[in-house]
């Protein structure tokens, strides 16, 4: 069978041209709305993060401060630890009332004591130093006098040599030397006024 158009040749072309011109309306379209979901989503992933970036800005900020107030409260907690731990170092240097409590055996009736002191009379070192027993950690070193000396008054100088005899006898001390010794007038008669340095 055969088909015969009996239409003119220009009403075909015109026909044909709208058909063209269709589809490619129908193309067109389908890129601009294929182009515009990629420039919108763009723009929605921007409105995003400017978003994040204010409230990381804000965060940062937050962090700030709470580092600022961890560092305040470690400083803190690291001078009341060194604190306690220089009042420790002090108690702990010399037992006092059992030294006392010797020194008292040792003292003959006819020897009393004026003064005692420790030579020198403060502590002294550094204070500080990074020995712990963990990395990093202080421990408080205070050095504890040497000496200790002791004033008094003796009847005599046997009284007094009796007294060194006995002191030198309870190996408390290393050594203990008589630093001075002078006769004074005592209730109607003389005594020896004496100053002992004990070393440690």
């Amino acid at each position: 069978m055969v088909s015969i158009n009996l239409m003119p040749a220009a009403v075909l072309g015109r026909r044909a041209l709208e058909r063209r011109g269709r589809v490619w309306g129908v193309v067109c379209g389908l890129c601009a709305a294929a182009g515009a979901v990629p420039v919108g989503l763009d723009v929605r992933q921007q409105s995003v993060a400017r978003e994040m970036e204010r409230k990381t800005a804000g965060l940062g900020d937050e962090v700030a401060g709470a580092r600022e107030r961890l560092s305040a409260s470690v400083q803190r907690t690291e001078a009341l630890r060194q604190q306690l731990a220089r009042a420790d170092a002090l108690r702990a240097k010399n037992p006092w009332a059992s030294l006392l409590t010797t020194v008292g055996r040792a003292l003959p009736d006819e020897v009393w004591l004026s003064a005692l002191a420790t030579s020198p009379a403060a502590p002294t070192g550094d204070g500080v130093v990074n020995i712990g027993p963990a990395p990093g950690q202080q421990t408080v070193v205070i050095d504890a006098p040497k000496r200790l000396r002791l004033d008094g008054y003796a009847l005599d100088h046997s009284h007094l040599y009796q007294m060194m005899s006995a002191l030198n006898s309870l190996k408390v001390f290393g050594r203990v030397e008589l630093a001075q010794a002078d006769s004074e007038p005592m209730l109607r008669g003389q005594a020896v006024r004496f100053e002992l340095e004990c070393e440690w």
